[in-house]
């Protein structure tokens, strides 16, 4: 096999993707990642056809990105926050306000 070729296996069928060595294992866990969302929802709606499944992981996953961004951009922006009021008050005191 290529070396960049890595094998992956998505709801029982197994596919050859070209990847780069180094992005290796992160694309194989993302793949692991996928089949389980992939697994998840044909198990609970097995007559949903294979491209619907697929639709409804790659949205779900999709979701989940998203609200972490969300919740990462909204942990970031109280953290700024509390960094300028501190550095607001260190002024204050330092002026004598």
């Amino acid at each position: 096999m290529n070396n960049n070729m890595l094998e992956i296996t998505l709801l029982g069928k197994h596919y050859q993707v070209k990847c780069p060595p180094e992005n290796a294992e992160l694309l194989k866990s993302a793949a692991d990642y996928l089949n389980g969302k992939l697994d998840e929802i044909h198990k609970s709606t097995r007559a949903m056809s294979a491209d619907r499944v697929a639709m409804m992981a790659a949205l779900n996953i999709c979701y989940e990105l998203l609200a972490h961004k969300e919740k990462t951009s909204l942990n970031a922006n109280d953290d700024l926050q509390q960094r300028l009021q501190a550095c607001h008050d260190k002024i204050d005191s330092v002026l004598g306000g």
